[in-house]
Order: structure tokens, then C-alpha cells, then sequence
């Protein structure tokens, strides 16, 4: 079977079909919560081309893992601001182990995939 979904749009913006394709196919996930909603969301991600396609623990339960995706042919200095500040950032790889530290921004080539690792509190 297959199914279909159509945007209308003006001018192509690759960001923007990106975001509808992730969204038509990856359905939310509603679970129960318990305590009080969050004031502010735990990550944010600037520039808007830059999109998370994971953030979760890591295997070892000591970090957060994101993935992070340029929905753009530009490289992006990607800019992550917690809600929570983490110790410190990692470059990974699928290993979820830590590499290269990452200082500020993380450059991100145009159509690339990184994976990274924020050690908790």
C-alpha cells in the first residue's frame, strides 16, 4: 500500500519539506507524564534548517544523544541552547561514545547528518 501527502507551497524551500515529510511519516508520540509541564523546552536548535532527528538517553544512561540533520545544500553553524546546560558536548558516532569536544556552534555541512553527546549534570 502506499500513501500519499501533498503540500501546496509557492516557491520550494527545502527546510519546509523536510519538516512536512518528517511530519507526515513520524507520527507524535503521546506518553503519560508525571510533575510539572516544563517552563521552556529542554533543547532548541538555531538556525530553523537545522532539524533534530533524535534526542534521547544514551545506552550507558549518562548523556543525551541528538542527531541533528541540515535540511539545507548551505553549511549551518548550528547553534543548541538547553534548558539545562549539560557538563559538556561531544562529537559521536552510533557508538554514543564521546570524540571531539564541541566548543559553540556546530558546523554542519548542507544534507548532513552529526550525532552528539551531552554529558548530563
Amino acid at each position: 500500500w502506499f500513501h500519499y501527502a501533498f503540500q501546496p507551497h509557492a516557491r520550494y524551500d527545502s527546510v519546509s519539506a523536510m519538516k512536512f515529510g518528517v511530519e507526515s511519516t513520524e507520527p507524535l508520540t503521546v506518553l503519560p507524564a508525571a510533575g510539572n509541564a516544563p517552563k521552556s523546552p529542554r533543547l532548541r536548535i538555531e538556525p530553523a534548517s537545522v532539524l533534530a532527528t533524535v534526542l534521547k538517553p544514551s545506552d550507558d544512561g549518562q548523556a543525551l544523544i541528538v542527531r541533528l540533520f541540515n535540511a539545507s545544500s548551505k553549511t549551518a553553524s548550528a547553534r543548541l541552547i538547553w534548558s539545562e546546560k549539560p557538563k559538556a558536548v561531544f562529537w559521536s558516532d552510533a557508538s554514543e561514545q564521546p570524540l571531539q569536544s564541541v566548543e559553540d556552534a556546530v558546523k554542519i555541512s548542507g544534507w548532513d547528518l552529526v550525532t552528539l553527546r551531552a554529558e548530563l549534570p
